[in-house]
């Protein structure tokens, strides 16, 4: 069984788990150990954490994300392309 969720990039990883554990307490996220480090710079880092070995990266489990680029224009998975997915 999988679940998706939105994370919004102002929430830190501590705030991350603590809604996930909140909802479920069979689901688990690959995010970091640091619970103060924003979940925006972890997805961009790759997302090294404590599940890494079962889950892979935390980056690798984003199915989409919207991004501001520096024209201004919010892109997302369809207006960025398959690539970078």
């Amino acid at each position: 069984m999988a679940a998706t969720f939105l994370v919004i990039h102002h929430h830190h990883q501590g705030e991350l788990y603590y809604k996930i554990a909140e909802k479920s307490t069979t689901f688990a996220f690959p995010a970091g150990v640091c619970p103060i480090v924003g979940v925006s710079g972890h997805f961009s880092g790759g997302g090294y954490g404590m599940l890494l070995r079962k889950f892979g990266l935390a980056a690798d489990q984003v199915i989409d994300a919207q991004l501001v680029d520096v024209d201004g224009r919010l892109l997302d998975r369809n207006s960025i392309g398959e690539d970078l997915f």
